[in-house]
């Protein structure tokens, strides 16, 4: 049996899943408008059976007090999370604060070791600088 390509039309006839007779097409599009119709009547029963509907005052009325009440949640949720932000904030800053003051101390200490050892402080820089080329390098 040779291996046919998808391109042209005859190997996509001979797929089974593609060959629909016009008959059986006919026959599932009158099952669809059946379950269709189906469904629009039972939609129609089950919106007879829940009452009447709701009148546009009465909509009207339910939607504004849904917006009171989500305004009021957002107020509620603002007044809770003020003071909450306000305490983070303050934490943040006082890291921030601590940790300046590190690496000033570091800069300072730094700056003081190389002033008394000059010629240690360029011997390992010089150190350093070799080990990181070495690294890098590979």
């Amino acid at each position: 049996m040779k291996a046919k390509t998808l391109i042209g039309r005859n190997a996509f006839s001979k797929l089974p899943a593609l060959r629909i007779s016009v008959r059986s097409a006919k026959h599932r599009h009158r099952k669809f408008k059946q379950i269709m119709e189906k469904g629009k009547s039972m939609a129609n029963e089950n919106q007879m059976d829940q009452g009447p509907a709701v009148s546009p005052q009465q909509a009207e009325e339910k939607a504004e007090s849904g917006v009171t009440n989500a305004r009021k949640a957002a107020e509620d949720l603002r007044s809770a999370a003020g003071p909450t932000a306000d305490e983070y904030l303050g934490r943040a800053e006082g890291k921030w604060d601590d940790a300046r003051r590190r690496v000033r101390g570091f800069q300072d200490d730094g700056e003081q070791y190389v002033r008394e050892n000059p010629t240690k402080a360029v011997f390992a820089a010089l150190g350093i600088g070799f080990v990181l080329a070495f690294i890098f390098r590979r």
